[in-house]
């Protein structure tokens, strides 16, 4: 009809668990029996892969009823389809009439035949939607995208006049401002705003000897390799060994109870119990490993808990990405913090034998007594 002799529709995703999807399904077979098309119509159940069917693809259809915001609009559109949607819900929000598909209205077939109709007979208008649609879901959907519209929320709701602390090149003493440093005598954790932003404190390496545990599991087989882990040049464990060996290393680092096995550094745990006792907002944030995310985080949350005690754990921030998070100073011994945003804190090096190259004159903690020192707070 209408030209379309060889259209064909394939229905992904047809559910049989409840009572009325079953009658659902069953009526759509009716229709198409009784209209004679059941062979240009395919129903398939709900599918683990599905790549496959948006390559096939020339238009995805989304006719929904009612709807949040499905997530087959932005796949569809990452894949390069035009998309055809009922205007409802969050549909607007991911796709705009004529651009990257078309919105019709819901429940309405006529419309939907006409939306249809219209990209089948047209196919440089296919391509163009489609390229619109991989432009969009990239600027809305990718994670640099959505970091980018997090971050412009955010700014909208802090204050127009950043903070003195914030300022370029502002010493470690001029960060932990007068203002701030004067709630700490008080015993009390100050109130959240300029003045009194976090002190941020890294957990690995830091707070934990992440190498020490590390040599523990690593020394049975290559007890030959102590020297080498505590004296490496490299952030990164694995490249300070040959690259036949990385694996070796990976597979070492993401045994469970790796991290919960760690031993704190000398003064450590008592430092941090002083700062806050000072009435410092101290926050401790910790990157997960990327190949045991999971497993890391949990033992993270444990370690601080057995450690420090349950009413730490609301002090911990989980991130992969530390220049998003605010505060006004970071001890971290990574040799440089890098992220998508430029951070408001100054950074501290922990001193460590991997960031010798790129500690500041200043910049420096080498064991925990001298906190007050590095602070600027010295009694």
């Amino acid at each position: 009809q209408d030209g379309c002799s060889n259209a064909k529709l394939l229905m992904v995703g047809a559910r049989y668990i409840r009572d009325h999807e079953v009658k659902f399904i069953n009526m759509v077979k009716g229709i198409l029996s009784d209209n004679n098309v059941e062979h240009l119509a395919q129903i398939l159940d709900i599918q683990e892969e599905v790549l496959k069917f948006y390559m096939v693809a020339d238009v995805v259809l989304v006719p929904s009823k009612n709807e949040v915001l499905p997530l087959v609009v932005a796949e569809a559109q990452a894949f390069q389809r035009p998309v055809i949607a009922s205007k409802i819900d969050g549909i607007p929000e991911a796709l705009d009439d004529g651009v990257e598909g078309l919105l019709i209205p819901p429940q309405d077939p006529d419309a939907l035949a006409n939306a249809i109709l219209r990209l089948y007979n047209d196919a440089p208008e296919r391509h163009s939607m489609g390229q619109n649609g991989r432009k969009r879901v990239e600027t809305q959907f990718s994670h640099s995208g959505m970091t980018n519209l997090y971050q412009q929320l955010i700014d909208k709701i802090t204050p127009d006049e950043a903070p003195s602390l914030f300022s370029e090149g502002a010493s470690v003493e001029q960060r932990m401002s007068e203002k701030s440093r004067g709630t700490f005598s008080a015993g009390v954790t100050p109130e959240p705003g300029p003045g009194n932003e976090p002190l941020l404190v890294d957990m690995d390496s830091v707070i934990v000897d992440w190498d020490g545990a590390f040599l523990d599991r690593w020394l049975v087989n290559h007890p030959q390799d102590k020297e080498l882990v505590r004296n490496r040049v490299h952030f990164e464990i694995e490249k300070n060994f040959p690259h036949d060996q990385r694996q070796e290393i990976i597979k070492t680092i993401t045994e469970p109870g790796l991290y919960i096995s760690m031993k704190p550094y000398p003064g450590a745990i008592e430092a941090l119990k002083e700062m806050v006792a000072c009435g410092i907002d101290v926050r401790i944030v910790t990157a997960p490993h990327p190949e045991c995310a999971a497993t890391c985080a949990a033992e993270k949350f444990e370690w601080i808990s057995k450690y420090l005690g349950a009413e730490w754990i609301s002090r911990m921030i989980i991130t992969r990405d530390k220049t998003h998070v605010m505060g006004s100073i970071l001890i971290d011994d990574k040799p440089v913090v890098t992220g998508s945003a430029s951070p408001t804190w100054d950074h501290i090096h922990f001193e460590q034998p991997w960031n010798e190259r790129h500690r500041r004159e200043g910049k420096l903690m080498s064991q925990w007594s001298e906190w007050r020192q590095v602070l600027g707070m010295e009694k």
